[in-house]
């Protein structure tokens, strides 16, 4: 019963791997019942033959590593003091997990060890293991918060990731990867890499996938400029419990073993994991999104963001009608509409053309601002004090662009148009810090220039060109948070799809 529930009817896999999963389980049944009958001798007959089916099933191609019986949980009334890795794991205590350190750091491959292991932290909360991995990211590759955590000191702690799902849903839920890589955005990281490794992939492609996340591994194991975090099921190794996040500390390349820090230290300690065994980890999907888990690559972005997605927004994208999905539906449906007669030119030749196209763009974020009664812009400011002069430095930079007076014309024409025909006061809507676009609009061009235009639009092209246009003239900062904002909104259209394909 157990081995139905735990490889078949409760697992969110694909049609195809349950049937497969179940074709396999009623063999193995069927040959355990026929050694039943021709031996009956005691109950220790056939529990070693559960073990035996246990342990083909876990051995398979379709379950490697998989436990073979469920472990303590919360609702079994058991109070649990940290648990032995699997007998195929090697805890870095035990002799074995040790000699394996030596021997990697003779290899050149334990070269982030340190920095990660000198932030290493346990989980404030069960469901906190993203929060605390992203944590021990940002301090060991020494990223300024910019902000104080307690008394003078400025350090990051999972209370203060919030800029895309706030702290308390994550209690309750946990993190997929795309959340993660969110967050991780709005902190000053940059995501390298982020892959969903497929579950079902034919052997070249699997072997390919392989192959590549070995050399991912290899490449932050010989540096302390990036982390590896890995998102993968602890079903696969063989643990309790089913999705997790940590940070690679290191990897044995003779041994093919990769060093995970587990942050549920409560739990069990770190230890060394056969890297295809993680490999099969990462492919099982998230119960939340039905996708593979996977991992992503994170180093410090080259500098300090001084906006981000607004929390109001961001904290919201799971709600079908929160604020900035309700704006981002209709901008998107918007820059899907054919080109109206009298539209600016279709093709941006020279900077008036690029002004005049991102000028209607911002007319229209206007209505919409003032449709939805937004009293706060897609973006804002940062926080934190360390921000104030880089935010300056970027909305100067802004300033000093000649797209920005008829670009914060038009917003404000349109905001004013439409809060008008709604009955809502536009003065509300124009407050300089939290304005929906900026008292002079500053807010409102950085929200196009950094908008993800969607492929298979004209007018979306068309926005694209222009903005690459005006950019061209901006100071290397702003571009900088330009790609930082577009990373951050991407992701969140992301989570919460806001285009019909």
């Amino acid at each position: 019963e157990y081995l139905a529930k735990a490889y078949s009817g409760n697992n969110p896999m694909t049609a195809g791997v349950r049937m497969q999963t179940a074709s396999h389980l009623t063999d193995q049944n069927a040959s355990l019942s026929a050694a039943a009958m021709h031996s009956p001798k005691s109950s220790r007959s056939s529990a070693s033959a559960i073990e035996s089916l246990c342990w083909q099933l876990s051995n398979s191609s379709l379950w490697r590593g998989l436990p073979c019986q469920p472990g303590p949980t919360a609702a079994s009334g058991r109070a649990v003091l940290q648990a032995s890795p699997a007998s195929q794991l090697r805890g870095i205590r035990q002799p074995r997990g040790q000699a394996s350190i030596r021997e990697a750091l003779e290899a050149g491959f334990m070269e982030g060890y340190f920095s990660l292991a000198s932030q290493y932290r346990t989980q404030d909360d069960p469901s906190f293991c993203g929060l605390a991995t992203l944590v021990m990211c940002l301090n060991s590759l020494e990223v300024d918060p910019g902000k104080v955590w307690k008394g003078p000191w400025r350090w990051f702690h999972e209370e203060m990731l919030d800029c895309c799902v706030q702290v308390d849903r994550v209690r309750k839920h946990g993190l997929t990867l795309a959340e993660f890589a969110c967050l991780a955005g709005c902190n000053s990281l940059q995501v390298r890499r982020l892959v969903h490794p497929a579950f079902d992939a034919d052997p070249q492609a699997d072997a390919a996938g392989l192959a590549e996340f070995e050399a991912a591994v290899r490449d932050c194991s010989r540096t302390d400029g990036c982390i590896l975090v890995a998102s993968y099921s602890r079903r696969a190794l063989g643990q309790t419990g089913d999705g997790h996040f940590a940070p690679i500390g290191g990897f044995h390349p003779d041994r093919q073993l990769v060093l995970i820090f587990d942050t549920a230290r409560f739990k069990y300690p770190s230890h060394w994991v056969p890297l295809r065994q993680l490999w099969d980890a990462l492919k099982l999907p998230d119960s939340a999104t039905g996708r593979p888990r996977g991992y992503c690559v994170l180093a410090k972005a080259p500098g300090l963001t001084a906006f981000r997605v607004s929390q109001r927004f961001a904290t919201g994208v799971r709600q079908p009608d929160s604020p900035l999905l309700r704006l981002a539906r209709d901008f998107e449906d918007w820059l899907a509409a054919e080109v109206e007669v009298g539209a600016p030119a279709n093709q941006i030749r020279e900077m008036s053309d690029a002004i005049a196209a991102l000028s209607q763009a911002a007319g229209q974020l206007g209505r919409l601002c003032g449709r939805h009664r937004l009293a706060e812009a897609v973006l804002s400011r940062q926080r934190q004090a360390a921000a104030d002069a880089d935010a300056e430095a970027v909305l100067a930079a802004l300033r000093s662009l000649p797209a920005l007076g008829p670009v914060g014309d038009a917003f404000l024409a349109g905001l004013r148009q439409s809060a008008a025909a709604a009955g809502v006061a536009a003065d509300v809507q124009l407050e300089v810090d939290n304005g929906c676009g900026g008292a002079d609009g500053s807010l409102a061009l950085l929200t196009l220039l950094a908008w993800p235009m969607p492929p298979g639009s004209a007018r979306a092209a068309l926005l694209a060109e222009a903005r690459d246009w005006v950019l061209r003239c901006a100071p290397n900062r702003l571009a900088t948070e330009v790609q930082l904002l577009r990373n951050q909104l991407s992701t969140i259209f992301e989570i919460a799809p806001v285009r019909v394909s």
